[in-house]
């Protein structure tokens, strides 16, 4: 197993919310992604992402469950796959309904951000 992984992490602006898919379920790596989106998020508000606001809205992550990779190097795949389902079947531009698409591929063998993970 390589010390690289793949995950895919999807950012709904008007939400307010970053949505994770992760194909190698690893709680500590988790919780430092979390940390470093919720820095980039304060930024994002702090430099004026975030209009009519004088702080920050609280950012929510949301942790999607997702089919788990069998081996230690198939996370490539299971980006690039989800990216895919979720550009050819999320079409509606509604960020409403993105969890409705999580949902249709949670059974489906399916992934963007690149992260070095030591």
């Amino acid at each position: 197993m390589c010390s690289n992984h793949w995950m895919l992490i999807v950012v709904c602006l008007g939400l307010n919310t970053i949505y994770i898919l992760d194909s190698q379920q690893r709680t500590s790596k988790k919780l430092d992604i979390k940390g470093r989106l919720n820095a980039a998020w304060i930024l994002h508000c702090v430099n004026g992402g975030r209009r009519n606001f004088a702080k920050p809205n609280k950012l929510i992550i949301k942790v999607i469950e997702c089919p788990q990779q069998p081996e230690g190097y198939e996370c490539g795949y299971y980006v690039m796959k989800r990216m895919y389902n979720i550009t050819f079947y999320y079409s509606t531009g509604n960020e409403n309904d993105f969890e409705k698409v999580f949902a249709y591929f949670l059974y489906i063998p399916i992934m963007v951000i690149y992260l070095h993970l030591n």
